[in-house]
């Protein structure tokens, strides 16, 4: 019966493998990469020959095990790129030239790639949708750009990863700008950027079953804004959304008059099933730049944001862990202090090993060993500031050139 099993085995992979195809795939537009020869197993597409838009290439093409391999050019998208295979993926950054994938030419970010592969929706479409699970599924190399939809660019579910992208000036008139996670999905190393929602203007995360689980690694998530909560980062639903060693950084809940803060500048939580673990979180803006209705927050640091981290609810569980919180203020001006804060008192909301300016409310909090920060910078000869190498001088998001520049060069590591 074992060898049957292994026979059986060795069949369906040789059949995988048979079918499995590399295409190549160019826009044929005049003076646009283009391909080198082709080798086994791979086929050249141009779509100004096929006559066809990448999307709708993709959408009647692509089967399980397959390969995409875009080169460097502007594929504008006359539909969206719908997922409904499993094991393939699409990856783009390619000159043309190259035999392995490893080839392609990078700058000094992972996202950065020399030669850029843009899907663009022509602020028409959305550009990327998986209405179900597929495992094994990987796009990576690309810049997702002007999508105009109900939802954002990407929206997709378990088993499908954005890596190594750019996600950015996407538009939405409901959850999430750049990238929509419903019942998992992966993101990774990736930059999101310059979107705009009604809620989750950078990211929103909706896992309804706690069999999946989302992560968010190394990426940086900035400029975006909501027009009703949660500029950067709404996270809701009963499965785990992860969000491990990403700088979240001039975000805005702000109306579309551009005049009135809203919720969750950086980040809106709705449950507690979320972690945000070595994040670095500054210079957001908003009525609140955490609005915490559950979740954890561990070896990160808040700082010069315009709003507090404001505890939500009254049992919400909350844990606030080794954890820096500084230089929050309540306007852009800078006039009044704020840090973390509440209308209630919530014995859930665990605080500890936590440098905090101002002082923690003594009677708000289960709180075990935190350090009471002074408002000065200053951490030598007794000062008791958080002692950071390059901190910004402003607070919130940026609002001139110069800022944007202090706030690319900042340095919020301690002396």
């Amino acid at each position: 019966m074992k060898k049957i099993t292994l026979l059986l085995a060795l069949v369906l992979m040789c059949s995988f493998s048979a079918f499995a195809t590399r295409y190549l795939v160019q826009t044929g537009a005049s003076g646009a990469a283009t391909w080198r020869a082709t080798g086994a197993g791979e086929v050249l597409v141009d779509l100004t020959v096929a006559g066809k838009t990448f999307n709708v290439w993709y959408n009647e093409t692509v089967v399980s095990g397959d390969e995409v391999w875009i080169a460097a050019g502007t594929y504008v998208l006359s539909a969206v790129n719908t997922i409904d295979q499993a094991n393939h993926s699409v990856m783009g950054g390619f000159s043309g030239t190259e035999i392995t994938s490893l080839e392609r030419q990078k700058g000094t970010k992972p996202w950065d790639y020399t030669n850029e592969t843009i899907l663009d929706g022509n602020n028409s479409v959305q550009i990327l949708f998986a209405g179900n699970a597929f495992a094994n599924v990987l796009f990576e190399g690309l810049t997702i750009t002007k999508s105009s939809a109900a939802n954002a660019a990407a929206q997709y579910r378990d088993g499908v990863t954005l890596q190594n992208c750019k996600i950015i000036n996407n538009n939405s008139t409901g959850n999430g700008g750049g990238v929509n996670f419903y019942n998992g999905g992966n993101l990774t190393n990736s930059y999101i950027a310059g979107n705009v929602a009604s809620t989750g203007g950078g990211v929103y995360s909706n896992n309804a079953s706690t069999t999946v689980t989302s992560n968010v690694s190394g990426c940086l998530i900035e400029n975006n804004r909501a027009y009703t909560t949660a500029g950067g980062i709404r996270v809701q639903g009963t499965g785990f959304t992860n969000f491990t060693d990403c700088v979240i950084r001039s975000n805005k809940g702000l109306d579309n008059a551009g005049t009135t803060l809203k919720a969750g500048g950086a980040i809106y939580t709705n449950s507690a099933n979320n972690n945000f673990t070595n994040c670095l979180i500054y210079n957001n803006s908003g009525t609140n730049t955490i609005y915490f209705n559950g979740g954890n927050i561990k070896n990160s640091t808040i700082v010069n944001n315009v709003g507090q981290v404001f505890v939500a609810g009254a049992s919400v569980a909350i844990t606030i862990t080794n954890t820096i919180v500084w230089g929050n203020k309540t306007t852009a001006t800078g006039e009044t202090n704020t840090g973390i804060t509440s209308n209630t008192t919530n014995k859930s909301t665990i605080i500890s090993n936590s440098a905090v300016y101002p002082t923690l409310a003594s009677d708000a909090y289960t709180q075990t060993d935190n350090l009471a920060l002074e408002l000065g910078n200053d951490s030598q000869d007794g000062a008791k500031g958080p002692g950071f190498v390059l901190p910004t001088t402003f607070f919130g998001h940026p609002t001139t050139t110069e800022q944007t520049t202090e706030l690319e060069t900042s340095n919020w590591s301690i002396k």
